[in-house]
């Protein structure tokens, strides 16, 4: 139940993150750099896959190293 409760909580604030005023400013400066759709998809989708790359390998050490962060 713990870890169903913090996958719900992490997904819930990575949501609102993605949200903030700074995240949707960066995307649409990418966004308008490509006029076309499909370019923007992808480099939205790099920009996503980069973030969650960067949280997985650093929750993995923490994880390993039984490092909690505050």
């Amino acid at each position: 139940m713990e870890l169903l409760l913090a996958i719900i909580s992490g997904l819930a604030l990575g949501v609102v993150h993605a949200f903030d005023v700074d995240h949707i400013a960066a995307v649409t400066a990418f966004a308008s750099d490509h006029p076309n759709p499909k370019k923007a998809a992808t480099v939205g989708i790099a920009w996503g896959v980069g973030h969650t790359t960067t949280l997985i390998l650093l929750g993995g050490i923490s994880v390993l190293f039984r490092f909690v962060i505050p």
